[in-house]
């Protein structure tokens, strides 16, 4: 039964061992265990199921998803941040800007070059 055809606010349904700390890669929900004599799954409320060595893959793929996310959006603060000093008159404010251009260039560094080099260890997905 779906959650949207049921009133019980349970999450586990029948045959899930346990609730688990960890978050879906697709979708960012909890994700439930489930315990098996010859596997073991992880599926979330919305569906998205998972074999122990796909959701290593599909969280290793969401982090540098995230990482890539970050490091544009903190690019995108530091083009914002150069354009007002360069194209407005910003007065008082301009220091602070140069000032957040610097500091948001500096730590899109850190992951730039850390996700650039690629995964430590090879391809997580190769050993699923």
């Amino acid at each position: 039964m779906s959650m949207e055809e049921s009133s019980d606010l349970q999450f586990l349904s029948p045959g899930e061992t346990r609730l688990t700390r960890l978050a879906c890669p697709e979708c960012g929900g909890a994700l439930a265990e489930t315990v098996l004599p010859q596997i073991t799954c992880y599926r979330c409320h919305v569906g998205h199921q998972f074999g122990p060595q796909s959701l290593a893959a599909a969280q290793v793929e969401a982090a540098e998803a995230k990482l890539w996310s970050a490091v544009a959006t903190l690019e995108e603060t530091a083009a914002l941040a150069r354009h007002l000093v360069g194209h407005t008159d910003l007065g008082d404010a301009a220091e602070q800007q140069a000032s957040t251009a610097d500091w948001a260039s500096g730590l899109a560094e850190s992951p730039r070059s850390q996700v650039g080099e690629g995964r430590p260890h090879g391809n997580v997905e190769a050993a699923g």
